[in-house]
Parts: structure tokens; sequence; C-alpha cells
């Protein structure tokens, strides 16, 4: 097995090669100035939340979201704020997937390109109409998991599951996340609804 003594040294050419080559796929990292105007949405989001301003609040914290996409507090607030604006009715808004047509024709063009910040912007677009929505749901934690943010991912699965209980696949999904962070409880849990359907 190889040391540290027996690694040879990389030039600085190969190391910016291998930085370039992984940014499509990690977070990049956020200035401390960009990290206080995100804070500072969040703060003014969770007081229009408070107040019953569901709308406004839910483009505050799609701001915290498209700039953090990691920050499991921004994503908390955000799915729980959407789901008190439909009284946890667990469909959304009506006719939400006309109104949803653009949002989605961008998520998947983003998917294509492997834009993975992208696809979880143009998904929170759509889930402001239903953040039930199994599909958006699914296309968001798969892009949060090539970003490598398991925590972010499981609260979409969560909320997915909240809306259909019974789908294999997001069960499956969510099962994978769980086994990775070592929540296995949560992880049988969802392999037992599977084999039940089975």
């Amino acid at each position: 097995m190889a040391t540290k003594k027996d690694e040879k040294p990389k030039d600085e050419g190969q190391d910016s090669q291998i930085e370039e080559d992984v940014g499509d796929t990690n977070l990049k990292p956020i200035s401390a100035s960009q990290r206080s105007r995100l804070q500072k949405c969040f703060e003014h989001g969770s007081k229009l939340s408070s107040k019953g301003e569901f709308d406004y609040a839910d483009q505050m914290f799609r701001q915290c979201v498209s700039g953090d996409p990691g920050n499991l507090i921004y994503t908390q607030n955000l799915l729980t704020n959407l789901k008190k604006k439909y009284n946890n009715n667990k469909k959304g808004a009506k006719m939400a997937g006309l109104r949803t047509a653009g949002a989605k024709a961008r998520l998947k063009n983003a998917q294509r390109k492997k834009n993975w910040g992208d696809v979880i912007k143009a998904g929170l677009e759509c889930l402001h109409y239903n953040p039930w929505d199994a599909g958006i749901l699914g296309d968001i934690s798969k892009a949060c998991e090539a970003l490598e943010i398991p925590e972010s991912q499981i609260e979409y699965l969560k909320i997915a599951l909240e809306g259909n209980l019974k789908n294999i696949a997001l069960n499956r999904s969510a099962a994978i996340a769980f086994a990775k962070i070592a929540q296995f409880d949560e992880a049988i849990a969802c392999l037992e609804r599977i084999a039940a359907q089975q």
C-alpha cells in the first residue's frame, strides 16, 4: 500500500485540471458577502412565513436554497412554508401542471446538461405550485445526490413520500439516501413498504 511518501508530487497544472473536472458536480464555495445576503433573505422569509405571507416567503426561501442548496435549514424552511401555504393538502394548487410547464422544460434542459444547480432552481419554481409533486421532488433529489448533499436530498424525498407513500421508486431512492447517512431504521421502513407491494 502506497504511503504519502511514495506518492508522486503533482504539478499545479495537474491540480487545476482535477478541480475543473469535478467542478460540475461539486458545490462552489459561498463568499462571506453572499452568505450574509442569503441569511438576510432567510430571516426576512421566516418573518413573512410567520405572518402567513407564504408566497413572498417562498420567494425569499427559494433565493436561499438556490444560493446554498446544501443548507438543510434553508431547505426545511422552504418546504415547511409551502406545506403551510397549501394547508398540508398533499396536492398543491389547482392546475399546477399547466402553471409549471415552463419551469419543467427548464428543469429537463438543465438535467440534460447536468447543471444540477439549475435543476434545483427550476424544480423549486414547480414546487411553488405543488410541493408534493413526486416527479419534481425526485428530480431535485437526484440533483442533490449528484451534488453530494444527502441531508437535503432526504428532505425532498420525505415530502415526496408524504404525498405518495407507496411509490416504489421514491421508497427505493429514500432507502439508499437514508442508508448513506446511517439512518438505517428509516431505510428499512422504506424497504418494508416496497416489499409489502410485491
